[in-house]
């Protein structure tokens, strides 16, 4: 009966784990088991340590680092560098682990959870295993620039404490809570607005992007989301969020189609496992070749450049040894974890007074430049770095490309590779001699700018097409039409999204729907003011919500049941769409087509009456009428059922009628049913079309009600 998980207890017999009820970050009121946990927590962490050749490759590198800091923090309540028997089983398996992870990751990862004090226990260790010099020396090195970095951390810490994890705001996903102030945010983009197409990107927690606030705000209305990973989701437990999120989702939100976007092969992989639409198109193919392009009057005056936050996640101190260097940064978020990256691009300009930062400073803030700017400040340099180890894509990767730049990168996971070529992109160890070579060497091969830049557009090419045709898939599914791009349409706005408080991006939705009913309110109301009514039935108040649907969908598929005086004026109101009459009476074809210039006439046989309406209002699908070729189902943005003549016993009605328009109506789409005051129409539009979907009830001559799919 409770309504949400708080937590699990499991019930033990007399087992060593029996006694250690705890919840996470809580721990036994009872001093005597205190000493259980702390000891059960080591032994744990001594384990994986020991036996690390074997748990790396299972683990992963960003989880097995993880697992002592999950099983300290949890278990004894201490993070692994307030433990010293974490320092001793460091020390004691130091040989192991260096073997199992090799020097660069071992002299990256494990000074991050070690304090200043670790350092001669290790020194001493590595010493008695007989380990290098130059492995003992860097050790040394990493270990004092780590001390000093945390001197200026500690008194602006750079994250926030939430449970038992340490939360940094610049990771956008993360399997558990996101700080403060980070939920309901994320990226947009409206592909298309009728049918109504989203790409939107995981961020925080979020895990279907903007669908599930879209789907409380909206409701279950057709429409599709494009979903992709803006960090890397490389993960089972985020793998599973994102699965049961999704399932959920489709509970609630039949109508909503959901498909993923993987940036690799594994993560498109990962989600197809989970039963979820997936397929791997990384989503880099977005950055503005229009934007990011070689300036040849820019003179080159850099061996690298970065452009990258300042964090620490982007791993400055790797280009301490370039000589020509410049970077560009901007500050993000507020409060402690700006101030931390304030403080760190202050260290960086401190420790490397040589190297460029090309953002103007005002108020010692640097300005973030627009992509105009920062595409003009790559081209003053050869080359471009990327050195985070996790993150997304990176869309900078993709810029310095298209500007021509060479590339050198660390090995990372997130997908930023997936367009890289080797002959102008270098993939070096995350140390900064081997950054400071990576450089020298794609320097030294003096690869022409337009190369690089033609190369790369060859790449995205053929994704470009992949993503158009699925858009235009997703059209077809909803009830749209294709759109016929001769180029890429996205090129004024470099990746395409933008970022805000899902309830902002909601609200422009709406504004520009209510915007497009306005437009489309008035141009309905001058349209019938100009027109010639004379031998039409309907009267203004019965016509204006159809010529108000219509002129809100460009490119508008019209079909009427009936033909008659008003069949020029659909004609004419539905000038740039398709409009076809449905109509039994050969004398009425014969009378009205020479007055139509593009639409169509097709001609059926209704083999019902009036008369019986009530022995067939349950004979469903047989109702449906036989229609010519070319008259697809569920494709059809407006039906309008004025036929045929139903006011005697002995005339057909509008059973048929009204039955196929529910098969022909795409969803999105709206079915016009006149004479609804009459029993044959008010009990077949309620079965067929559903009361529940009834938006539009208006009287005139007759009563005219439309039902919304």
């Amino acid at each position: 009966m409770i309504d949400q998980p708080l937590s699990f207890y499991r019930l033990h017999d007399a087992n060593y784990f029996a006694l250690r009820e705890s919840l996470a970050g809580s721990h036994s009121g009872r001093a005597e088991f205190e000493g259980l946990h702390r000891k059960l927590a080591e032994e744990t962490t001594d384990f994986i340590l020991s036996q690390s050749e074997r748990f790396r490759p299972l683990l992963g590198g960003e989880r097995f680092w993880g697992v002592p800091e999950q099983i300290s923090i949890t278990m004894s309540g201490n993070p692994p560098e307030a433990s010293s028997a974490f320092i001793l089983s460091a020390a004691r398996h130091l040989s192991k682990m260096r073997t199992a992870l090799g020097d660069s990751e071992l002299l990256t990862e494990l000074p991050k959870r070690l304090r200043a004090r670790a350092l001669i226990p290790l020194v001493e260790a590595a010493l008695a295993q007989r380990l290098p010099l130059g492995f003992i020396l860097r050790l040394g090195k990493r270990m004092t620039r780590l001390f000093l970095s945390r001197l200026t951390d500690r008194l602006l810490p750079r994250t926030r404490k939430c449970a038992t994890h340490a939360i940094t705001p610049s990771h956008p996903l993360r399997y558990f809570p996101p700080p403060q102030g980070f939920r309901d945010f994320g990226p947009i983009a409206v592909l298309s607005q009728n049918p109504l197409i989203i790409k939107s990107g995981i961020a925080y927690d979020e895990w279907t992007g903007i669908a599930g606030a879209f789907g409380r705000h909206f409701g279950n209305c057709p429409a599709a989301f494009l979903i992709y990973p803006t960090w890397s989701i490389e993960e089972s437990a985020k793998i599973a969020a994102i699965g049961n999120s999704a399932r959920e989702h489709k509970k609630l939100y039949p109508d909503h189609r959901l498909v993923f976007m993987g940036n690799t092969q594994r993560e498109a992989d990962m989600l197809a496992a989970e039963g979820l639409t997936a397929l791997f198109l990384n989503k880099n193919f977005t950055v503005s070749d229009k934007i990011f392009r070689p300036l040849p009057d820019v003179a080159v005056e850099f061996d690298a450049i970065y452009n990258a936050r300042f964090v620490a996640d982007k791993r400055y101190e790797l280009t301490s040894e370039i000589e020509s260097f410049a970077y560009l940064g901007y500050l993000d978020g507020s409060g402690e974890y700006e101030k931390a990256q304030q403080a760190r691009l202050e260290q960086i300009r401190r420790e490397r007074p040589h190297h460029v930062l090309l953002n103007p400073l005002i108020d010692g803030r640097p300005r973030r430049l627009s992509q105009t700017e920062t595409n003009a400040s790559l081209n003053r340099a050869r080359v471009g770095l990327c050195l985070s180890e996790v993150e997304g894509t990176n869309y900078a990767s993709m810029e310095y490309m298209l500007a021509g730049l060479g590339v050198v990168s660390t090995p990372s996971r997130g997908g930023r590779d997936v367009y890289f070529d080797p002959e102008y992109c270098v993939i070096c160890e995350p140390a900064a001699d081997a950054v400071k070579n990576a450089v020298l060497e794609l320097k030294a091969r003096q690869i022409p700018r337009d190369y690089i830049r033609q190369r790369t557009l060859a790449r995205i090419k053929n994704e470009r097409t992949r993503f158009l045709e699925l858009v235009d898939d997703l059209r077809l599914k909803l009830g749209g039409r294709p759109e016929a791009f001769s180029e890429w349409p996205y090129g004024d706005f470099s990746g395409m999204v933008t970022w805000d408080r899902f309830e902002a991006h909601l609200q422009r939705l709406e504004g520009s729907s209510h915007a497009a009913r306005t437009a489309a309110t008035t141009a309905s109301i001058v349209e019938i003011e100009k027109a010639d009514l004379r031998g039409i039935q309907l009267e203004p108040a019965e016509l204006a919500p159809i010529v108000n649907a219509i002129l809100r969908l460009p490119k508008c598929r019209l079909i009427v049941f009936g033909c008659g005086n008003d069949s020029s004026f659909w004609e004419r109101i539905n000038c740039d769409g398709r409009t076809i009459f449905i109509e039994d009476d050969q004398e009425w074809i014969d009378k009205i087509r020479p007055r139509l210039t593009t639409a169509e006439i097709a001609k059926v046989s209704y083999e019902t009456r009036v008369e019986k309406w009530a022995e067939q209002i349950n004979s469903g699908d047989s109702l449906k009428l036989d229609l010519p070729d070319g008259i697809e189902a569920k494709s059809w943005d407006i039906v309008l059922v004025d036929g045929p003549a139903g006011y005697a016993p002995h005339l057909p009605g509008r059973s048929q009628s009204i039955v196929t328009a529910a098969n022909l109506v795409a969803p999105g789409g709206t079915v016009f049913v006149h004479d609804c005051e009459r029993p044959l129409e008010k009990a077949f539009a309620s079965r067929y079309l559903g009361e529940h979907r009834r938006t539009i009830s208006v009287w005139g001559r007759a009563l005219l009600n439309g039902y919304s799919f």
